[in-house]
């Protein structure tokens, strides 16, 4: 959404600096010699680890790159994506320093968790430190089952608690799902929330065939929180109803021996780009079984967009954008029998109630997703704020 909302900015006659990190996939910038080195902490040897400690919480380099970047460009007010861990919370104090509004947009649960995922080592749901205490962290070893990689994300949540607030260096937090929204409240930003949901760029006009060819799919990450296995099992008894997989991730060497012996599921690798578009358009039903919180899953608003209904699961901020009965069809996480009951429901609807189905979606997003309205929300927010700044 970091790149998107850029390219919506400019769109619309805004000019915007682009501040990140230097890395091989980035797209050209002109602002890229104000960019901060690349941290791979996770790959690093254990020395460097050690050695990079800090850098991992704090980085000079960033705040010095910052600095030269507001005094050469002068913004008006700065937007941040998941900044933590690479620009980390060093450039919070520039940016405060300058009198720069912060606007932050929360694509994940950070400031409750330090993994920002709610979920355990191991990937059932947790809500143990949304107190505010990191302990729990610590002790059920959270991030990856290690001790030191837990206690490193946990001092980092403490050390922005106590010196880089939300309250004092955020101006407006904004949450992508109504759920999110409502998980953050109660704390001492919590006036500081608002809602907008994510987009993209529409088609201008709403599918007008149909190019349903029987399949179900799933698209995104392979990793054990997204349910895939979960799905897998669903279709183990299933003859007539064909699945495809699309993607990569660290379950994959599990997906691929859990599908040996099936021979309804089809796993197709990384796809993306017209490709990927085309795999969507031709399913009947696109899946999405996840186990965690779903914040607003761009699956759901991709396949909306390009007409194809959604089976998915009523946790975290699904349930909010899957119109159960209108839009697809709701079940509930880990519930295989039911995933199963629907998958052999859906296959057997009527072309007239499909086609129904089909024009909801794209009618939902089109109200809920579309650039025009993000643009118009964002575009409220920046004008408050900068306003207030003037005065």
């Amino acid at each position: 959404m970091y790149l998107n909302t850029s390219q919506l900015l400019r769109s619309r006659g805004h000019q915007v600096f682009n501040f990140s990190q230097i890395h091989t996939l980035n797209e050209a910038s002109e602002e890229a010699p104000y960019f901060v080195s690349y941290q791979d902490f996770l790959n690093q040897s254990l020395d460097n680890k050690i050695k990079n400690f800090t850098k991992f919480i704090y980085s000079n380099e960033a705040k010095t790159n910052l600095e030269k970047l507001i005094k050469d460009k002068k913004p008006d007010i700065a937007h941040l994506h998941n900044f933590i861990g690479g620009l980390t919370l060093s450039i919070l104090p520039v940016l405060k320093k300058f009198n720069i509004p912060v606007v932050v947009t929360l694509h994940d649960y950070k400031l409750l968790c330090p993994v920002y995922t709610l979920l355990d080592n191991k990937n059932n749901v947790c809500e143990k430190c949304i107190s505010g205490s990191y302990i729990p962290c610590i002790t059920k070893r959270c991030n990856k089952g290690s001790l030191p990689y837990s206690f490193v994300i946990a001092l980092e949540s403490y050390v922005r608690d106590l010196y880089f607030s939300p309250s004092s260096h955020y101006d407006k937090i904004i949450c992508v799902s109504k759920f999110a929204l409502h998980k953050h409240t109660n704390k001492e930003y919590d006036k500081k929330l608002t809602h907008i949901y994510n987009f993209i760029n529409a088609p201008e006009r709403e599918p007008m065939q149909i190019q349903n060819e029987g399949y179900y799919l799933y698209f995104g990450r392979l990793s054990r929180e997204k349910g895939v296995l979960t799905l897998i099992d669903s279709f183990k008894n299933m003859k007539e109803q064909k699945l495809v997989i699309v993607g990569t991730g660290p379950l994959e060497p599990n997906v691929l021996e859990a599908i040996k012996e099936i021979p309804n599921i089809q796993f197709l690798g990384f796809k993306s780009g017209e490709e990927l578009k085309s795999l969507i358009r031709k399913a009947s039903y696109v899946i999405v079984p996840s186990e965690w919180y779903e914040n607003n899953p761009m699956t759901i608003i991709e396949s909306y967009f390009l007409g194809t209904p959604v089976i998915g699961t009523n946790i975290g901020g699904i349930p909010e954008i899957l119109l159960n009965g209108e839009t697809g069809f709701l079940f509930n996480p880990g519930d295989r029998e039911k995933l199963s009951q629907l998958i052999s429901n859906t296959s057997h609807v009527l072309a007239n109630q499909y086609a129904d189905m089909v024009r909801s979606c794209y009618n939902f997003a089109n109200a809920n997703f579309s650039s025009d309205v993000h643009y118009q929300k964002l575009i409220n927010v920046y004008s408050e704020l900068t306003m207030n700044s003037s005065k």
